[in-house]
């Protein structure tokens, strides 16, 4: 038990490092002085897989509209998502940086928290563009 409470599976554990990276990326867009103007916002997200990923509903009863994707199925769902979001901000020369985390939900489906830097002249854009894949 020592081994687990000493890993990244201790959801404390976890909590900290996760807050000392986030820590670490603000301390980097505070830094960024390639232009005078370089003001970063810090934007929080929670990105959950549409419904039919999900095996069991909340309710605790089998979720009919399922699709039998396992948890690595979802996670590639999201990865080529987010693949997807990332070029559409591109194409508009919005350029972030950030992390996420994944986590399960109850059904052990995952979901990801992340938190997204970008200038805050390019803030309304990039949450218009992030609302049309999410």
């Amino acid at each position: 038990m020592a081994a687990v409470d000493a890993s990244v599976s201790n959801n404390e554990r976890r909590r900290a490092e996760m807050l000392t990276r986030v820590k670490g990326l603000e301390e980097l867009a505070a830094l960024d002085r390639m232009s005078q103007d370089s003001d970063y916002v810090a934007l929080f997200f929670t990105w959950t897989a549409p419904q039919q990923y999900h095996a069991w509903l909340e309710t605790g009863r089998r979720n009919r509209k399922w699709n039998g994707a396992s948890p690595r199925e979802t996670q590639h769902y999201f990865t080529r998502t987010f693949k997807n979001f990332s070029t559409a901000l591109t194409r508009r020369d919005i350029h972030i940086f950030g992390m996420h985390i994944t986590e399960s939900h109850h059904d052990g489906t995952p979901h990801w928290h992340g938190i997204l830097f970008v200038r805050r002249e390019q803030e309304s854009t990039l949450r218009d563009v992030f609302e049309m894949y999410a």
